[in-house]
Parts: structure tokens; C-alpha cells; sequence
């Protein structure tokens, strides 16, 4: 019998990175069905121990046991039921207050009469409620009842630094420059407006207005090449913490560190390695940081550039250098956040690279220029502010131009994502020699694109308080009817059915449908009916039955 041959592991911080998810994955989806995930997981473990030579296995299997036992220890706190308890306010808004307890998150419902502070630690009574949320790191509900003591300690006067900023720039900018500038400093997008996130979101360059590698890394250059090393991390860990210590901005920070350290003391540096440690040490702390965007995205396109950017630079040679490095930088970022994007916010955006291209040199210099408005005190004086609006008139010139030359995103389906993946998948497996993995796709794309084809026509009727929309399925289209030509209802009706358009009908209308049946929509959207053509078949009332199938 041919004995197994087992894989030669090069990185061991890698399959580290991976048992560590698996573990947090098993903990997530146990939670839910035990039986189900034994049977998925079980499997895999065996696998991995016919795959892998004993010391690599044992090595995975600890720190899938100890991403468990993170995700154990973290979301089945032992909290008094009711009792005097120290909360640290981390987020206010108007919807809901979050606080931590013992560096566990928890929803604050205040029954006080007191008003609370973003960073503020108050002592007070509380009832708590466990009410687990494993997507956000949320261990339960507290009800603070009587506040017995705030204080306000250096802790809370850092949190409140990026506050008395925008305090500042609302006094010199308008309320849409000042939320953009904030944004771009901060990642604070509180103030942002529907309209200007959905065409930042439209443009590709989101982004760049999220906390993240870009901002890390830019703040750390411009400090190192005047100052230390020590000085320029410290002043990078500083701003870290200002910005709420985001996975994303946490990821650059450990990796920068690396980097340095690394040279310094082994005259190497293996990004790979380095990536999965970050990982590994950002999931064991806050177990909950896999199901968060920020570390998803952040991870991803690093992930993108280490595997694939020398490659495609390769394979871009004919272009001159600089146009080469920016193409082949942004395609392989791209690599890993298009099904992310997808499968989350059912959209992603062709338009980045013309975009960042053009908007990425203005958030550049704009974050220096607020840098050293920071490191003069925050304030924003006459020749900063001067500067600042001169470039929000360049800025503002791009985004017309833009306006004018991108396409708008549609909303996909998550088969989408599957669809790339499983094509991603075939062609790594392909060059490294697997040639018959090419026989699973070919069986795995028929059955996607059936998932998107509809014979006939399905109908539906989606409503919400006050307004109706009628998803129309047929063939490989996929159209909604809307009563309200509100951008806001039209824009969630595309994101959450995936439609290709969005037809406003202002007045009672009737149309065929297939051969057999013709739709009439009145008073309306109030009365919604399938009409057939033949006698033989019976009208269907859609307000009732609210959804059909026809051929």
C-alpha cells in the first residue's frame, strides 16, 4: 500500500494562522449546531493528520484548542448578575451606548437619568443580561441603574482628542468638508453622509477614508525618515489608540514592527510569516476580529499584494515601470477583498484603480498637512486652512470628473463570489500541477449558472412601512417595479435583491410577463395582479400571496 505523503511546512506560522481560525470558526458555528459543525470539522482534522508530519499537527491542534478556549474564556464572562460594576464607555451614538467590562463588550441600556461620555469610566449599578452577539463581540446587555462615580482620567482625555478636533474643523469648514476631513484623519465616518459614502463607495476609495495599513504606514515613513525608529512607533502606537485601535490600523502597526525588528536582529523579513502572526495574535486577544470588515479587508488585500504582486508585475513588463507597479499593486490587493465585498455588501467597484489613482495623491497630502496641524497643537491655522481648501477645490474637480467617467456598481449575488473563487481556486491549483481539479469546476459552474437563470418568471412583492417594490425574475434578469422613486428605497432594494434595475411606475399599469400571464399594478402598488391569458387558468392576488411562479 502507497504510504501518504505528508506536506513539507515552510511556514509553521501559517498553519498556526489557519488552526486558529478553524478554531474560532468551530466555537462560532457550534454555538448554533454542535452536531453539524462536528461533522464538517471532524474531517478536516483527520485530513490534516494524514496530511501533516506529527510535531506540525500537534502544534495546529494546540492552537486550535487555545482559539476555543480564547473564544470560552471571552464570551461566558463570569459577571455578577446584578451589582456594582466599572464600565468604560466606548461608543455613543444615538442608536445604542457600548461599553467594556473586564475588556468584554457590552450593550449599556442607561436607566440612570445621567448622561454618558464617549471614554468616560463610571462605576455604577447594573443588572446584566447575557445576550451573546458573536459577529460583534458582544457579551450581553447591562442595565446601569444608578451611576455611584465618573471619572474622566487620561484615558478618556485621549479618546476625546479626535472630538475636540472636529470641534475645531466644523469651526472652519463646512459640515461636508469637516466630516470628510475627519474621516480622513480619524476613520470616523459617523458624520459622513449617506450620499457622499455611497459614492466614495461607488468610486472604490472607501477605502482610503477607513483607518488602515495606508494611514499607519504613511504616518510611519513621514516620521522615520526624521526621527528614530523608537520614536517613530511610539508616535504610530499613539495614533493608533487615537483612532479606537481598529484590527486594520492594529495589523500595520504589528507588521511595521516586524518588518523593522526583524532586519534589525535576523537580517530577514518573511511577510507571509509576519501576516499570520498579526493574525494569530489580533484573533487569540478579540476572537470576535474574524467576522469584523475591517480585519477581513485588511488582511485580504495585504494577503493579495504579498502573493501576487511580484508576479504581476512579471506579467505586466511591457508597461512602463511606474504605471506597472500601480496596476499590478492594485489588481493584486483586489484579489481577496472582491468576495469579501461581495458576499457582505453584495457590490464591488471596477472603478478603483482610475480612482485611486486620482484621489489617493489628495488623501496623501491632506493627511500630512492635518498631521501637522495635530502636532502643533490641533490647531488649524490660516495658512493650513488656506492650503486645505485649495486642495478640496482639486478634490472636488476629480470627483466631478470622476462623477462623470465611472460606472455604476451594481449589486451582485453572492454566487458571484463562489463563481471567483472557484475559478481562483482551478487556476492556483492548475499551475501548481493539480490538472484534474479542473473536472470539480467544470461540474461547480453549470450548477451557478442555474442558480442565476430562472425558466419563466418569478415574481415578488417586497414592501417595508411605506413603500412596495415587485422583484421580477426571468431568464438571466432581474428588474424591480417601485412605488417610491426615493434614491434611498431604490438604492436598498438593488442591495438587497440584487437587481438589475430599478423602474419607478407612477401611474397604474399593465404588461405581459410570459405568454401565459400579463401583471396589473394599481392604486398604487395596493392591488397587485397576475392576469392569464387563458380562462383555464386562475388570477393570482400577489398583495396575498405575495409572491409566484409562472412559466
Amino acid at each position: 500500500m502507497k504510504k501518504f505523503e505528508k506536506v513539507i511546512v515552510n511556514r509553521p506560522l501559517g498553519l498556526i494562522c489557519i488552526f486558529t481560525i478553524l478554531g474560532i470558526i468551530t466555537y462560532y458555528f457550534g454555538s448554533f449546531n454542535l452536531i453539524g459543525t462536528a461533522f464538517l470539522v471532524v474531517p478536516l482534522i483527520l485530513f490534516s493528520y494524514l496530511l501533516l508530519d506529527i510535531e506540525n499537527f500537534n502544534i495546529g491542534i494546540i492552537f486550535f484548542l487555545i482559539a476555543i478556549l480564547s473564544c470560552t474564556i471571552y464570551y461566558e464572562p463570569k459577571f455578577q448578575q446584578e451589582g456594582a460594576k466599572e464600565i468604560r464607555i466606548i461608543e455613543v451614538t444615538d442608536k445604542v451606548i457600548l461599553g467594556k467590562i473586564d475588556g468584554r463588550i457590552v450593550e449599556v441600556r442607561n436607566q440612570s437619568g445621567s448622561e454618558l461620555e464617549y471614554g468616560e469610566k463610571i462605576y455604577g449599578v447594573c443588572k446584566f443580561k447575557r445576550n451573546i452577539n458573536l459577529d460583534r463581540g458582544h457579551v450581553g446587555q447591562v442595565f446601569l441603574k444608578k451611576v455611584l462615580k465618573r471619572e474622566k482620567d487620561l484615558v478618556y482625555k485621549i479618546k476625546n482628542i479626535p472630538k475636540k478636533y472636529y470641534e475645531n474643523l466644523s469651526e472652519n469648514f463646512s459640515f461636508s468638508e469637516s466630516a470628510l476631513l475627519n474621516a480622513v484623519l480619524w476613520g470616523d465616518k459617523e458624520n459622513l453622509t449617506y450620499n457622499q459614502k455611497d459614492f466614495l463607495s461607488d468610486l472604490g476609495v472607501i477605502h482610503l477614508i477607513c483607518i488602515s495599513g495606508f494611514h499607519i504606514a504613511l504616518l510611519f515613513s513621514i516620521i522615520y525618515k526624521k526621527f528614530s525608529f523608537k520614536i517613530a512607533l511610539s508616535i504610530c502606537t499613539i495614533y493608533v489608540i487615537l483612532v479606537g485601535a481598529s484590527s486594520s490600523a492594529l495589523r500595520a502597526l504589528i507588521m511595521i514592527t516586524l518588518l523593522k525588528s526583524s532586519k534589525r536582529l535576523f537580517k530577514t523579513y518573511d511577510p507571509l510569516s509576519s501576516i499570520s502572526l498579526g493574525a494569530v495574535i489580533l484573533l487569540i486577544y478579540k476572537p470576535y476580529n474574524l467576522f469584523s470588515m475591517g480585519f477581513l479587508l485588511s488582511f485580504g488585500g495585504t494577503l493579495g499584494i504579498i502573493l501576487f504582486y511580484k508576479k504581476l508585475l512579471e506579467g505586466f513588463y511591457m508597461l512602463p515601470p511606474k504605471l506597472n507597479e500601480y496596476l499590478s499593486l492594485g489588481l493584486s490587493a483586489q484579489a481577496f477583498i472582491y468576495p469579501i465585498l461581495v458576499i457582505a455588501f453584495g457590490k464591488f467597484s471596477i472603478n478603483f484603480l482610475i480612482s485611486t489613482f486620482l484621489v489617493t495623491p489628495i488623501i496623501v497630502i491632506l493627511l500630512q498637512i492635518l498631521l501637522i496641524s495635530i502636532l502643533i497643537g490641533g490647531n488649524l491655522i490660516g495658512v493650513i486652512v488656506f492650503l486645505i481648501n485649495i486642495i478640496f477645490m482639486v478634490f472636488r474637480g476629480i470627483l466631478v470628473f470622476l462623477d462623470k467617467v465611472v460606472w455604476v456598481t451594481p449589486y451582485l449575488s453572492p454566487v458571484f463570489a463562489i463563481a471567483y473563487m472557484t475559478m481562483f481556486l482551478w487556476i492556483y491549483m492548475s499551475l501548481k500541477g493539480f490538472k484534474k481539479f479542473k473536472i470539480g469546476v467544470y461540474l461547480v459552474i453549470p450548477v451557478l449558472l442555474l442558480n442565476l437563470y430562472v425558466f419563466g418568471a418569478k415574481i415578488r412583492v417586497v414592501e417595508d412601512k411605506w413603500n412596495k417594490a415587485i422583484v421580477i425574475e426571468s431568464g438571466f434578469k432581474k428588474v424591480a417595479l417601485v412605488n417610491n422613486n426615493s434614491d434611498y428605497f431604490k438604492k436598498s432594494i438593488m442591495k438587497k435583491e440584487y437587481v438589475n434595475e430599478v423602474i419607478h411606475l407612477k401611474k397604474e399599469s399593465q404588461f405581459e410577463l410570459t405568454k401565459r400571464y400579463s401583471i396589473s399594478i394599481e392604486d398604487n402598488f395596493n392591488t397587485i395582479t397576475l392576469m392569464p391569458e387563458n380562462s383555464d387558468y386562475d388570477i393570482i392576488d400577489l398583495i396575498q400571496k405575495k409572491s409566484a411562479y409562472i412559466l
